[in-house]
């Protein structure tokens, strides 16, 4: 969600994009325009490629006064650059998921030259006192360079 407006003296609406994908119900991305615009929302509509099949482009472009998003180029679009690169969200949320604490990586698939790990849902972790944490780990690593005292 994003704030979008171009006039400097309407307040700022919030922003909604409708994400349509290749299925039926796509079409009803109307009911979706409808009921955020009566919220007050501005939107705009992303669609796949194949869901171009299932709703009517103008209409929606003329009801939300934004174009509508697709990953095909219209011949007016600048084209991308050489050393543009097409990422995927899904690494980024692997990783957002992974902050979180609720994903860790597990082992490479392939060779150890490969990019790609595998993913496994992260241990249930204690809940230990900061300071505790903090000397167990100096230990754990302090140990056995023989810098620390050995555990009792």
């Amino acid at each position: 969600m994003s704030d979008v407006s171009d006039q400097p003296d309407q307040p700022k609406k919030p922003f909604l994009y409708a994400v349509g994908c290749a299925a039926g119900i796509a079409g009803d991305v109307g009911k979706s325009i409808t009921t955020a615009q009566k919220q007050q929302w501005d939107v705009g509509v992303v669609a796949t490629p194949q869901a171009l099949g299932f709703i009517d482009v103008e209409a929606i472009e003329a009801r939300t006064g934004y174009p509508t998003r697709s990953a095909w180029r219209r011949p007016s679009d600048p084209r991308r650059k050489r050393y543009e690169s097409r990422r995927s969200i899904a690494g980024d949320l692997l990783f957002a998921l992974a902050a979180d604490g609720h994903l860790s990586r597990a082992s490479r698939r392939g060779g150890w030259t490969s990019n790609q790990h595998a993913w496994m849902l992260a241990p249930e972790l204690p809940d230990i006192p900061a300071p505790l944490a903090r000397s167990e780990l100096v230990r754990h690593w302090l140990v056995p360079s023989g810098r620390a005292p050995s555990p009792i």
